[in-house]
């Protein structure tokens, strides 16, 4: 599932939290909380998805370069 599905899921889900805490509780008082931890949620989820990224990419640089693609770059001139 793409981070940013996630994301908006977290988003909403944390925002409707916060209407059911805030209805059932008769106050709003403490009910943003709920908001904050889904900011907190999506904040980590980004950090550990970076990071694997970032580790994916090194293993990746160490195991054959580029992905295995051509050294050759696009601006590199034609051989004759």
């Amino acid at each position: 599932m793409n981070n940013r599905n996630i994301n908006a899921i977290i988003s909403i889900a944390s925002v409707v939290i916060m209407l059911i805490w805030g209805t059932l509780a008769g106050s709003y008082r403490h009910a943003w909380i709920a908001v904050f931890i889904g900011g907190v949620l999506i904040t980590c989820l980004s950090l550990y998805n970076k990071g694997r990224a970032d580790t994916d990419k090194a293993d990746t640089d160490k195991a054959g370069g580029n992905g295995g693609e051509s050294s050759k770059g696009e601006n590199d001139p034609a051989e004759k």
